[in-house]
């Protein structure tokens, strides 16, 4: 049930929450494994964004990115290696 992003809007609605679901639960296992909170993903996350865009989204700093940057911001959140 692989899909591009705009075929998904065409799935049913039950195949929605099935890939939405499947999704989830891939996170929560690397999640587990790792030893990590979702709280502590999204604020990896949101840490990583902000240094990437500041506080306004840009088409252009999403693909010119300093993916070094956002590996130390990455690592600053216990995210940065594996185990």
């Amino acid at each position: 049930m692989l899909c591009s992003p705009p075929d998904i809007l065409n799935l049913s609605v039950g195949d929605q929450k099935a890939l939405i679901d499947a999704t989830f639960m891939i996170v929560l296992a690397f999640l587990l494994k790792y030893d990590f909170t979702m709280a502590q993903c999204l604020a990896a996350n949101d840490a990583k964004l902000e240094l990437r865009h500041g506080h306004k989204f840009s088409a252009e700093t999403s693909v010119n990115r300093d993916t070094a940057a956002e590996r130390v911001i990455l690592e600053q959140h216990g995210q940065g290696s594996t185990k």
